[in-house]
């Protein structure tokens, strides 16, 4: 089964045109009955610990041959990615840290894990080289950094760890604790991390509520994929024009998370079946990958994505860079993805399928998101709701909303390499980024 052929421009950024078979792709999926994860996450976590148990009394003769280490020797950075993702969120990092010259960049992908993303695909983005799990075990890494929380107790205590924005922070909890800087982020009452790295005030507010003990781990950074987002509005007549959007025209983008409480999960069949039969609107469709490798229904997903498609819908490939459709909607109907939280510093119609606000942090941005939008009413047509949107979304709350999601934005990248060179302790400073300056959370002109 093919599914998702779409066109792609010779202008960058603008998706090529390539078929993808996702039979292939997903196979060997496991279904997320809650209780088969709980008892898949136990076992990883008892595999773990054996492997610590080994890795400890090695840590020793690490030290003594760490000693020899001459200081002309280059300093070495393992990234841990765990899919293409997180590789994408890292991407940013082993760019600065490329430009640099004088850093040793490797990536490696801890076992026990879902691991259907092929090794070539993360070495692409990425471009560095690999090092086997346990074999980086052994080395005495300078910086270790990741995009999400890792088992960090198997890394010598002394290395220190970063972590990187994992997007635009949501305020997600999972096992009654937030999920980005809740339990995970420390390991027995310490925080696991040298530094984690914030996109905005309100993360930083969100953090230092939950877990205090972090307050003076969080460094304030912007995000990199915004900032390309916001640099794009520029060009949004002429991304528009080459994916075939007339001026008169009005796009919207429906976009959906993953998990069983997601927008595709709930009320998928009914908003796609709606959307084949309406011709008022130019759709756009756009789901987390995860739905299409992770959970007992992803072949029913997969269908509805290939009946869209069919249909003439586009829908957004997982590998596919996603701001390029953001910048040519005019509005979008969401669920608590953090493409939500992207979309709404373009100050543009946004409505969200309801959905359990207690499994988000009170105070976390999407939280705040929920509370200012309007929200779509399922008994009521999917056109209907898209002019409720366009009619009764109040722009001026965005904007005000959306200046809590970053602080300077456009400075991502300066911000980045300023917390890394400052954790590997460089004197040399590579050249710096020029900062993007977008005409940044200002209300667009509506084309």
């Amino acid at each position: 089964m093919r599914i998702y052929t779409q066109p792609r421009d010779s202008v960058r950024g603008i998706p090529r045109t390539e078929s993808r078979n996702y039979d292939q792709q997903v196979r060997g999926a496991y279904p997320t009955v809650p209780a088969l994860q709980m008892r898949k996450n136990s076992m990883i976590r008892a595999c773990y610990l054996i492997v610590l148990q080994l890795v400890r009394p090695l840590w020793w003769i690490c030290e003594r041959v760490w000693q020899q280490r001459s200081a002309n020797d280059p300093q070495r950075v393992l990234l841990i990615a765990y899919n293409d993702l997180t590789a994408r969120y890292l991407q940013p990092s082993a760019e600065i840290l490329r430009r640099d010259g004088q850093v040793h960049i490797c990536c490696t992908r801890p076992p026990f894990v879902d691991s259907r993303v092929p090794r070539p695909r993360i070495l692409g983005r990425l471009r560095v080289k690999w090092v086997g799990f346990f074999h980086s075990l052994l080395i005495r890494w300078d910086l270790i950094v990741v995009a999400d929380h890792f088992p960090a107790e198997l890394y010598h205590p002394r290395i220190r760890k970063m972590f990187v924005t994992h997007g635009l922070f949501a305020g997600k909890r999972f096992d009654d604790s937030n999920y980005v800087y809740g339990r995970r982020a420390e390991r027995n009452g310490t925080p696991a991390y040298y530094k984690m790295l914030a996109s905005g005030p309100a993360e930083l507010a969100c953090a230092e509520q939950v877990n205090p003990s972090l307050r003076d781990r969080l460094a304030l950074v912007g995000d990199c994929e915004l900032d390309q987002l916001l640099a794009m509005q520029s060009r949004r007549a002429d991304i528009r024009a080459r994916l075939g959007y007339a001026t008169s025209e009005k796009v919207i983008l429906i976009a959906s998370s993953w998990g069983p409480s997601s927008l595709v999960h709930t009320v998928g069949e009914q908003l796609f079946e709606q959307a084949i039969q309406t011709n008022k609107y130019r759709l756009i469709v756009s789901v987390h990958p995860n739905n299409l490798t992770r959970g007992s229904r992803r072949a029913d997903v997969r269908r509805m994505l290939d009946r869209l498609t069919a249909a003439g819908i586009r829908v957004i490939a997982p590998d596919e860079r996603w701001q390029p459709y953001l910048t040519a909607a005019d509005a979008m109907i969401t669920d608590y993805t953090s493409l939500g939280l992207y979309f709404a510093p373009l100050v543009r119609p946004l409505a969200m399928v309801p959905f359990d606000e207690d499994e988000f942090t009170a105070g976390s941005p999407l939280r705040q998101l929920a509370a200012i939008v309007p929200k779509i009413d399922l008994d009521t047509d999917l056109v209907e709701n898209i002019d409720a949107a366009l009619r009764d979304c109040s722009l001026t709350a965005l904007q005000r909303f959306s200046k809590t999601l970053v602080r300077q934005p456009g400075t991502a990248r300066s911000s980045l390499q300023s917390q890394l060179h400052e954790a590997l302790d460089r004197n040399h400073v590579a050249p710096p980024f020029t900062n993007i300056t977008p005409n940044a959370i200002q209300p667009l002109a509506a084309s």
